[in-house]
């Protein structure tokens, strides 16, 4: 038995054990209120029913788009959402991302492929089968996946946004003089005894997955079969044709189909959701959860609806603005919500009409914060990396005029101690929010708790006495500004994370420096602000210019070595540990001085 044992919780089988990933936060500047300071006592709910807002946060990433943040405590938990809000009338719409039906891709790379500031997760979906989704969808004026049998379907483009209505296919396919109604356009999964009709806008999913009892597969171009396939396959859809696949007693029927016969299929697809214009686009709804402004009924014996989870919804106010909720769950930092729950914080956001969109660990919204090249995950998906999905629904703003328009001013963190440094760059943005090349920049502060001095890559921001201050940037026409505070006397100086550990002989690490004044308030320490020593022998140190430390190793065997800091008249020595060995802490020859205990838990 090796010593991590000690450091180690071990679950027995059936137990559950679950972890709280640290949130994602977007960088730049944002305006919050109501925040927690970090280790603040929570404060105590008044009754069951009643939630205390935490913390909540507003930044405008887009114009007409903001992302909206909050985090709220009930008698059932933690709640933290993340809520997308485009105003009517904005130059920014709403856009329906997919790669190709059978072709999951997480929303961050569907964002980045259609050009999305941000998005959240689309329709639910076949999972670890086909990757289609599961409801209707509509992509550039044209339906591209819809059934024979009613469907719930939301419009997202032109007079249709926002709309609710069912869809419904109507079709036949005509073979060797057989005319067969068709059941299905492009679907994850064939029924039986049916025939399903496949276009390229299928993608690379296997049909052998939707069709898992068996089928035949009429491959068609020019209006003629040019191939019979006794089962289903994953070959792709021909780009100039078509694939029939027929179940059951239609497969019987069809099978003995000569290449060459005359075959077409023709279909169309109704609903007032639907487009009616090339740019037009839907997708499915599988539980409404708002009619003007009212909650239909839902079916909490479901534990779909009824038990909290990770949630994503899509919803419109009366004026017209969009509303994309993502409820983080799953997790010891939120809980998650049910269905009914879900439509309740969507009335308290002013929607009058919402529909759910896929939840668990498919629920991700992606934001490409004010300054940032590409879109970010906000929030944590309870997989606890981001999932990919069929499709998603983004936010896509008009392109930008490519003149600075404002500036975004970053720091690692805008705490400081008098006497030290905090390194700030600033960004400049068009008039869409994205990056463009920063003229020469001026920098001032407002008060005298802070200096400022200009550096070719930015600014350095010197702490002088306690209290806050604003520093602002300028530049082309352009502005931004940061608020500082500078905190009491540095009295102590730590690794964060606690004991680094460097496994072998060039292994590296970088580890940041946190200070802390007599008050306990805690802020990044620059390690250009500090000296620092090692045993030559067995550790080096680097100050890095982001304003961590690289520790690297440089000693064989195992040993425990430290890291001298020393900040002003501050100075510690903080432990690091240089490679890894075994310890027996017992030879287990006789058992019957250990026990064991376990505690069995469902899911």
């Amino acid at each position: 038995m090796r010593s991590l044992l000690a450091a180690t919780v071990v679950a027995a089988v059936g137990a559950s054990v679950l972890l709280a990933p640290p949130a994602t936060a977007l960088s730049g500047s944002m305006l919050s209120t109501g925040a927690a300071p970090a280790g603040a006592a929570r404060p105590v709910l008044a009754a069951a029913g009643v939630a205390v807002e935490l913390s909540a946060s507003r930044q405008t990433l887009a114009p007409g788009l903001t992302l909206e943040r909050r985090a709220t405590l009930d008698a059932a938990g933690p709640v933290r959402t993340q809520v997308l809000r485009l105003a009517a009338g904005s130059s920014s719409r709403p856009d329906l991302l997919q790669d190709s039906l059978s072709r999951p891709r997480t929303p961050v790379d569907l964002a980045v492929a259609g050009g999305a500031v941000a998005a959240v997760n689309g329709d639910f979906f076949d999972i670890d089968r086909t990757g289609a989704p599961d409801g209707p969808v509509a992509l550039d004026g044209a339906v591209v996946k819809a059934e024979d049998v009613p469907q719930t379907v939301v419009g997202l483009d032109g007079a249709a946004v926002g709309r609710l209505s069912d869809a419904l296919l109507a079709g036949s396919a005509t073979v060797a003089g057989r005319r067969v109604p068709l059941a299905s356009l492009n679907p994850g999964h064939a029924r039986g005894d049916a025939l399903a009709v496949y276009t390229p806008a299928w993608g690379p999913g296997d049909r052998r997955f939707a069709a898992p009892g068996g089928a035949v597969e009429l491959e068609v171009r020019g209006g003629r079969v040019s191939a019979v396939r006794p089962t289903a396959t994953a070959l792709p859809v021909p780009a100039d044709g078509l694939v029939l696949l027929a179940t059951g007693t239609v497969a019987a029927a069809l099978a003995a189909t000569p290449v060459g016969a005359d075959a077409q299929a023709t279909w169309q697809v109704r609903g007032d959701a639907l487009p009616g214009s090339p740019t037009g686009q839907a997708l499915g709804a599988r539980l409404v959860l708002l009619r003007d402004g009212r909650v239909p009924a839902i079916d909490t014996g479901d534990p779909l609806w009824g038990a909290p989870h990770p949630r994503t919804a899509i919803g419109w106010t009366a004026a017209g603005d969009v509303l994309l909720l993502s409820v983080d769950g799953s997790t010891a930092a939120s809980r998650g919500l049910t269905a009914p729950e879900t439509a309740q914080r969507l009335l308290e956001l002013g929607a009058d009409d919402a529909v759910m969109l896929d939840g668990g660990g498919s629920a991700q919204l992606v934001a490409r914060a004010p300054g940032e090249a590409r879109p970010e995950v906000v929030g944590v998906p309870s997989d606890g990396a981001p999932r990919p999905v069929a499709n998603a629904v983004g936010i896509v703003t008009a392109p930008g005029d490519g003149r600075p328009r404002a500036l975004v001013l970053r720091a690692s963190s805008p705490r400081l101690f008098p006497g030290l440094r905090r390194a700030v760059t600033a960004v400049a943005t068009d008039s869409s929010g994205a990056p463009v090349p920063l003229p020469a920049t001026t920098w001032a502060t407002s008060a005298a708790a802070a200096g400022v001095e200009t550096t070719p890559w930015g600014a350095l921001l010197h702490g002088a006495t306690p209290g806050r201050a604003r520093l602002t940037a300028t530049a082309g026409g352009a502005g931004g500004a940061l608020d500082v505070e500078v905190l009491g006397p540095l009295v102590d100086v730590e690794l964060e994370g606690g004991r680094p550990v460097l496994p072998a002989p060039g292994a590296s690490v970088d580890v940041a420096l946190v200070g802390r004044d007599a008050e306990g308030r805690r802020a990044p320490v620059d390690a250009g602000d500090a000296r620092l020593g090692t045993d030559p022998a067995a550790l080096r140190a680097e100050a890095l210019p982001d304003g961590r430390v690289r520790l690297t190793a440089l000693a064989a065997g195992r040993s425990e070595s430290r890291l001298d800091v020393r900040v002003g008249g501050v100075t510690g020595a903080l432990a690091v540990a240089v490679g890894l060995g075994d310890t027996p802490l017992d030879p287990l020859t006789d058992p019957g001085r250990w026990r064991a205990a376990a505690t069995r838990a469902t899911a």
